[in-house]
């Protein structure tokens, strides 16, 4: 089946058989001499591509398409930032498939052109010299040629701009490509090529200097080769551009080389030429000169100076234990008077009395008794010293007298028995019948005694006869 610009995307279209046709990619991406430009999903990697078919009529016998993959499989070898990756190219009958790398986040060169324009057009003029001047570079050194070097064929990825399809054009057949470009601007080819010349590095800066011109004037075609220079461009840029321009390609840059110098050339010229920077002097001032001294009227005579020495600061005194003490002295040179020291001795030291805890606490100058008991309630939390202390506390303190003896606390003979209210609660609700049971122990015993006082024995009479007994005794008692 032939592929055209009429290609139904309801029928899916295997190539090679490992490219699967997903869609058609618009006009304004490829030079559509050779056919429209293709997004495929290569079956055996699941990796997109671009892929561009070149039908029989540009490749008419096998050996044309021979040579055609031999060629272009050498060109994918080459590897520049400024060339889109070559991925595969093979026969597929009577046609030929070459399939790039889709570069993730690129567009055309035309979608920039027919949007509006860039405010920063100047710097995005430059870095597509440089990256389509590369591009030419890196294959004129190896002897070939792009041949169709438009803004068509021109992708811009997160690299900056690269250029694909190059060597196509010089590897078709020439009858069916004039045929074709009879339909294109004729001022877009090297006047060369519309002589019949052949394809040369010079026809490629020729091209070069047509997409230029179009990217900076948003025309097309002859349009964009009349048109003024637009305001803001790097200086020489544009003489450059028409430079290439140049009917006679004598006079034209001879290749990719030759336009890399040149802008490089460029690009220095503008650094010399942008002003420089104030210089800032961050050295210190020197200091102002001293002023010139006064002349003396004659017959004045000056008094001489006189150097003092410099005086050394008063020692500091000694201390008085150091002043008590004697200094050895050797013996002295020969001729000179010896001086004796004074004698001194030394003062015995006063001992100091050493206080312990008794004589703090209670001898003279001890702190108060508000304090020993809040000392005493810090160290117990039950109101006392411990038994250690207690102990050290009843015994006599020396010289100073004897310690007051304390009593010891008395201990409670119902400690254990009653506990804290919060503490009570607890147990009745963890054990409900032990504190009923020790309730009606607490009070058993008063009411059995209460109960033989009134009957006359345990066990005898009624209630109401109890009652009255005990009635009869409170009122003798009172009586009494």
């Amino acid at each position: 089946m032939e592929l055209s610009a009429g290609t139904s995307l309801e029928q899916h279209t295997t190539l090679c058989g490992r490219f699967e046709l997903m869609r058609e990619e618009p006009a304004n991406t490829g030079v559509q001499l050779f056919g429209p430009t293709l997004a495929v999903l290569d079956t055996q990697t699941g990796e997109p591509a671009r892929a561009c078919v070149l039908d029989a009529a540009l490749l008419p016998t096998p050996e044309a398409r021979a040579a055609f993959v031999r060629e272009l499989g050498e060109l994918g070898e080459v590897q520049d930032s400024a060339l889109v990756p070559q991925v595969f190219v093979g026969q597929d009958g009577e046609r030929v498939v070459v399939c790039y790398d889709p570069l993730q986040g690129a567009f055309a060169l035309r979608d920039m052109d027919d949007g509006p324009r860039s405010s920063d057009l100047a710097n995005e003029l430059q870095r597509l010299a440089r990256q389509l001047a590369r591009a030419l570079a890196a294959l004129h050194e190896r002897g070939r040629v792009h041949g169709m070097l438009a803004g068509e064929s021109v992708f811009v990825g997160p690299r900056g701009p690269a250029a694909f399809q190059h060597g196509f054009a010089p590897l078709c057949a020439r009858v069916e490509l004039e045929r074709r470009w009879s339909s294109v601007d004729p001022a877009l080819l090297a006047p060369e090529l519309l002589a019949g010349g052949g394809f040369t590095p010079a026809s490629d800066t020729y091209a070069w200097g047509v997409a230029l011109s179009e990217f900076a004037t948003g025309l097309r075609g002859a349009a964009a080769l009349r048109a003024a220079e637009p305001p803001g461009l790097q200086a020489g840029l544009w003489a450059l551009i028409a430079a290439s321009l140049a009917p006679d390609p004598s006079a034209r840059p001879q290749d990719g080389a030759e336009l890399v110098r040149r802008l490089e050339a460029l690009a220095l010229a503008g650094t010399a030429e942008a002003a420089p920077e104030p210089i800032i002097d961050l050295t210190p001032a020197s200091p102002p000169p001293p002023p010139p001294r006064a002349s003396r009227p004659s017959g004045e005579v000056s008094a001489p100076s006189i150097a003092v020495p410099p005086v050394a600061p008063p020692a500091a005194p000694l201390p008085p234990a150091l002043e008590s003490l004697s200094v050895p002295t050797g013996p002295s040179a020969p001729g000179l008077p010896v001086r004796e020291a004074p004698k001194v001795t030394a003062s015995a030291p006063v001992e100091q009395p050493v206080m312990g805890l008794e004589d703090l606490l209670f001898g003279e100058g001890s702190i108060r008794p508000n304090s020993v008991q809040a000392l005493r309630s810090s160290l117990d939390p039950l109101g006392h010293l411990r038994g250690r202390q207690r102990r050290r506390l009843r015994q006599p303190a020396g010289p100073l007298g004897a310690l007051e003896q304390r009593p010891a606390p008395r201990p409670r003979a119902d400690r254990g028995q009653h506990r804290p209210p919060r503490l009570a609660l607890a147990v009745a609700a963890r054990h409900p019948r032990r504190a009923e049971r020790r309730r009606h122990q607490s009070l058993g015993g008063p009411l059995r005694r209460a109960r033989d006082r009134g009957a006359g024995g345990p066990g005898a009479g009624s209630g109401a006869a109890r009652v009255g007994a005990r009635a009869a005794r409170d009122e003798a008692g009172a009586g009494a």
